[in-house]
């Protein structure tokens, strides 16, 4: 032991046993608990690499990937360090997502979370339906993305699989339906064969049945899809022959998804040209007895759901096949051909002589709401209201004394109390002795034909009422124009209107505001029919009114205050010509309010265009009108028109000098007019309301 009077340790080396003595303190203080915290995050990171999600953290807003689950790896096929190069919209397809890419891109924002449906991207190219979680999250001032995707590919494969069995579920029904709707063999046949094609999505399907004649051959009788002849080369086959024949000769159903390589196939090229890849073919039996087969082809291979719903309809049509043939053999005996034909297959129902109900069938049943036991104590009066009762009673023993067929309509009371329309057959059967030892007859319910027919005459007394309500407007509208041309010194005017229907939202006006003064008005209200012709009225109107004593410009300034609350009620607006002629001066003050359908054909052939002069009456604005003038020389003609002159022509491109064109040699005004009425043939229907107003100053000779 060294004596206080030794020499002390150098400096470095107590340093050396100070460090010491920290590290040791630390360690039995700090580091277990350090060590716990690892253990628990290998763990988790474990947890997560075994997870069946891939799960991504996204760094916002590169959307760069900076770090990944061992499964995002497993599932994707790339390695952690290809990963990390990439971003996340690299392996998802969430860039066309907008709520997805904001979430990743933009730096505003915390704590959002979004539910996606998308793809996910492996290496090999295959995309796998997945559903991915997004959640945000700061940390250590930075954004990130916790992106969790689950594979969804089963869950899809379930629900198209769903999907597929619902679409499977109404294949019995359509074909229940065709094989009871009737109409023949053949047609019923080849609903059957479409129902079967458009519901288990095959290729083409066929329908042969045993020929009545030889039961050892098949002759087609439907065929759907792709092919739909039924007289080509496969129209026949022998029992035994090919795939077909020997489905019928074995009687058992061949199924398979590997039509291509298949031996049974014997046209292989056939096969791989058209991409057939699964083949149904079922016997139609009825009990033992073959009467047909039917085969579906398929360019992809067949589910257990469609081979179940294929399997639970073969049956129903092999005994629809077998009673439809019956019906067919029955219709050759002449008795009972004329029986079917005067009675309807929809409720039928047997009586003894006295009209006691014997038997009745389902869907006599469905139609009175009686059961059969009900029937069985009724008679052929029952269910008839008493309004009809004794109508209905006189007519049938009236008819029967005559021995002819019984046919009524009559309102009949269901047992639930409902009161429905009936169509009644009845025909009276006979013994060998000619006596009356029953009826055969049916009943249909035509309720709702007869609600449509009432329906029907409403319709039509309403359109009667609405046809004469327009017939009177377009009477009293046609009385609102000028019934006859005004005659006035040095000038000849003309016009006309044609409606697009019985009334128009066109007009044209005329008035004398004075010795030698007189004005001129072409109007087009928006649209056509009714309402346009009301607002027109209004007008006309409105402008007579405030004409009398002002100039054009002032006058439609007023008229435009006047009209504003109407037409910017009704949502509407009118384009205007209105002028005052100076019959001495020879000239024409005019604004035009967005009608610009006016141009001057001079005498000598030029043709001037008069501009616009302000927007039309409804757009308001304010600027006010500006007035314009013309001065007419001999021979000179003023032509006002509507726009549905050019939209009843539109493939002639009439323009204001190709309609000068068409008045060359014109000799009045009202040739003028009847020249370019002329143009739209009277067969053919207007697009909208035509009318044209020409103003022709004459030569002083005619003065």
């Amino acid at each position: 032991m060294k004596s206080p009077s030794d020499s002390p340790e150098n400096g470095d080396d107590l340093r050396e046993k100070l460090i010491g003595l920290g590290e040791r303190s630390l360690r039995k203080s700090y580091y277990p608990e350090l060590q716990q915290r690892l253990g628990e995050l290998e763990r988790f990171k474990a947890f997560l690499d075994h997870s069946n999600d891939a799960i991504f953290l996204i760094e916002v807003p590169s959307a760069k990937i900076v770090d990944v689950n061992e499964s995002s790896c497993r599932q994707l096929g790339w390695s952690r360090e290809d990963l990390l190069a990439l971003s996340i919209f690299d392996v998802t397809a969430l860039a066309g997502n907008a709520q997805a890419k904001r979430l990743v891109c933009e730096k505003e924002g915390n704590g959002e979370r979004a539910l996606v449906e998308t793809v996910l991207n492996k290496r090999d190219g295959i995309l796998i339906p997945a559903e991915i979680t997004l959640d945000r999250m700061v940390f250590e001032d930075s954004a990130y993305v916790i992106a969790v995707a689950r594979d969804i590919e089963k869950r899809k494969r379930a629900e198209e699989a769903l999907a597929e069995r619902a679409r499977l579920a109404e294949l019995g029904s359509e074909i229940g339906v065709a094989l009871t709707r009737g109409g023949g063999l053949e047609r019923t046949l080849q609903q059957c064969a479409e129902s079967l094609v458009r519901y288990t999505e095959a290729a083409f399907g066929r329908i042969w049945i045993v020929n009545s004649g030889d039961p050892q051959l098949l002759v087609l009788k439907a065929s759907a899809g792709m092919y739909r002849r039924t007289d080509g080369r496969h129209s026949r086959k022998r029992i035994g022959e090919l795939r077909i024949g020997m489905i019928a000769l074995e009687r058992k159903p061949y199924l398979t998804n590997s039509v291509i390589g298949d031996p049974a196939i014997t046209d292989q090229e056939w096969a791989k040209k058209e991409g057939i890849v699964a083949l149904a073919g079922y016997p139609l039996l009825v009990e033992d007895r073959l009467v047909g087969v039917t085969a579906l082809f398929f360019k992809r291979a067949m589910t257990a759901a469609v081979l179940a719903a294929i399997s639970s309809v073969v049956d129903e049509i092999a005994i629809g096949i077998q009673r439809l043939r019956a019906e067919e053999a029955l219709g050759k005996s002449e008795k009972q051909y004329h029986t079917l034909a005067e009675v309807s297959p929809i409720g039928i129902f047997y009586t003894d002589a006295a009209g006691e109900f014997l038997y009745v069938n389902d869907r006599w049943i469905e139609i009175t709401g009686y059961s059969r036991d009900d029937a069985l104590n009724m008679n052929l009066a029952w269910g008839n209201y008493p309004e009809d009762r004794t109508r209905v009673v006189e007519e049938w023993l009236e008819t029967a004394r005559k021995g002819h067929p019984f046919k009524a309509e009559y309102y009949f009371q269901r047992r639930d109390g409902k009161k429905v329309w009936l169509y009644n057959q009845v025909m009276a059967e006979k013994d060998v002795r000619g006596e009356v030892v029953g009826y055969v007859g049916t009943i249909t319910d035509i309720t709702d034909r007869k609600r449509a027919e009432e329906e029907l005459r409403e319709s039509e007394d309403r359109r009667l009422r609405m046809q004469a309500q327009l017939e009177f407007a377009a009477e009293v509208q046609s009385k609102l124009l000028p019934q006859e041309a005004p005659v006035v010194a040095g000038f000849e005017i003309a016009a006309r209107c044609l409606p697009a229907y019985q009334v128009a939202g066109d007009f044209y006006d005329w008035q004398q505001l004075a010795p030698g003064l007189l004005t001129l008005t072409l109007g087009d209200v928006m649209g056509k029919g009714l309402a346009a012709a009301m607002l027109m009225a209004t007008v006309r109107a409105t402008l007579r009114a405030v004409t009398q004593e002002h100039k054009p410009a002032v006058a439609l300034q007023l008229a435009e205050r006047a009209l504003h609350q109407d037409l910017d009620s009704s949502d509407s607006f009118v384009t205007l010509f209105h002028a005052q002629l100076n019959l001495a001066g020879r000239s024409l003050t005019y604004v035009d309010c967005g009608h610009g359908l006016v141009f001057l054909r001079r005498a000598a052939g030029p043709v001037e265009e008069l501009p616009t002069r302000g927007l039309p009456l409804g757009v308001f604005s304010d600027e006010g009108y500006q007035e314009g003038t013309v001065t007419f020389e001999d021979g000179d003609a003023l032509v006002l028109y509507s726009d549905g002159l050019i939209d009843a022509l539109p493939e002639l491109a009439l323009d204001n000098r190709a309609l000068a064109g068409r008045l060359e040699g014109a000799a009045s005004a009202r040739e003028m007019v009847d020249r370019l009425v002329a143009l739209v043939p009277p067969e053919a229907p207007l697009p909208d309301d035509m009318t044209v107003l020409v103003v022709r100053c004459l030569e002083e000779d005619y003065l």
